[in-house]
């Protein structure tokens, strides 16, 4: 049995140069939206011209375990893909939940989109 690494498959090329795109979430996040979520992420991504998506994650009232698990799970979708995805207009409550379960590195947060 060998071993090798398999790393995020590069985007696919459109000719077109990448592009970010800015998405919303909005509030609140019930398990089933996860899927939901991410599916949706997949979708975009599989056009091959957008390289960051950011998130806007302002509608989010309740910052708990499901709020988070959808960010790291869509972060997750994106890298996948060759991709990534970040936060913008985080409120303090869900920039203190990310930092306390040690995602605010694996999902980052900007200050403006």
């Amino acid at each position: 049995m060998t071993g090798r690494a398999v790393g995020p498959k590069p985007p696919p090329e459109t000719g077109r140069p990448a592009r970010d795109l800015v998405l919303s979430v909005e509030g609140p996040i019930t398990d089933a939206a996860v899927a939901r979520l991410c599916d949706r992420l997949r979708a975009v991504l599989a056009t091959g011209d957008v390289a960051v998506v950011t998130y806007d994650v302002r509608s989010i009232a309740r910052a708990d375990a499901t709020a988070l698990e959808a960010l790291a799970r869509l972060q997750l979708t994106a890298r996948r893909m060759g991709r990534s995805v970040r936060l913008c207009h985080v409120s303090s409550e869900l920039h203190d939940l990310l930092h306390l379960a040690g995602l605010s590195e694996t999902v980052p947060a900007i200050s403006e989109a």
